[in-house]
């Protein structure tokens, strides 16, 4: 953890898509080892089978999921595989492998870092000037946190400017509480998006709240938003909030599949 309570890099899961650096372009890809995929049921879950082989996970567990939306998906992606394996283009497996091998055996150091981006939440953290930002602010982010507290009882305080301020404990074990409703797939997706967001108040908007996915991206690149507004963007960073943004969207896909029976 970091000093302000918020997850670390070495804490933080691996995000679902990895964009290619110049290195990974290079590197030989594992050639494609198999020829039929098919989803299989078992016992009370959905495995993958590469010509009747069952996938597993980097740590050696069966690749298996709840979900047979989710399995059929995942089969696609081995099934969409050419001569060469891409690993980059197989996100919901690297999810799936996640959620397995990551979250389920750490689910309450999930939870506690999930609290922790609740205690410095985006939202909590107000602009003093121009009166336009605070305007826009306001009318995006305050409507979040009023559901927030109407239907789920947590109250978070605001601050202005990046000074700390504290959430009330009995708010924070109520947010965990929240995030404890859900398995390990759909942790991992909030996991996820709580990272990419900077919110751990937002995800839970976009699932159980009436946010659609673009509400919830634009209200966590609200400052961003408010900037390019006024000065523009440049073509770099205009890619790099792309990726970003697929990588979200591909986030999202992956709960939402999960969630289906």
């Amino acid at each position: 953890m970091n000093k302000d309570n918020t997850p670390s890099k070495d804490d933080a899961l691996p995000s679902g898509p990895k964009y290619m650096s110049k290195a990974d372009d290079v590197r030989p890809k594992p050639k494609r080892f198999y020829k039929d995929v098919k989803v299989e049921v078992l016992e009370d879950q959905f495995s993958i089978l590469l010509d009747e082989r069952v996938i597993k996970t980097p740590m050696k567990s069966t690749l298996a999921v709840k979900s047979e939306p989710l399995a059929l998906a995942i089969s696609d992606e081995w099934s969409a595989q050419g001569e060469e394996i891409d690993s980059e283009t197989m996100i919901l497996t690297k999810l799936a492998n996640t959620a397995i091998d990551r979250v389920a055996p750490r689910r309450a150091d999930i939870l506690e870092e999930l609290v922790s981006y609740g205690g410095n939440d985006l939202l909590c953290y107000r602009a003093s000037d121009p009166a336009s930002l605070v305007e826009f602010e306001q009318k995006v982010w305050d409507p979040i946190l009023n559901w927030l507290k109407e239907q789920h009882g947590i109250d978070m305080k605001l601050a202005a400017g990046v000074i700390h301020v504290s959430q009330e404990l009995e708010d924070l074990e109520k947010l965990s509480a929240l995030y404890d409703r859900f398995d390990e797939f759909a942790l991992t997706a909030l996991h996820n998006m709580t990272t990419m967001l900077g919110s751990a108040v937002l995800p839970l908007s976009l699932v159980l709240g009436d946010w659609e996915s673009a509400d919830v991206w634009d209200a966590a690149h609200l400052e961003e938003n408010f900037q390019i507004e006024r000065w523009g963007t440049d073509e770099q960073a205009q890619n790099r909030r792309e990726m970003r943004h697929g990588e979200f969207l591909e986030t999202y896909n992956f709960y939402q599949l999960s969630r289906k029976s």
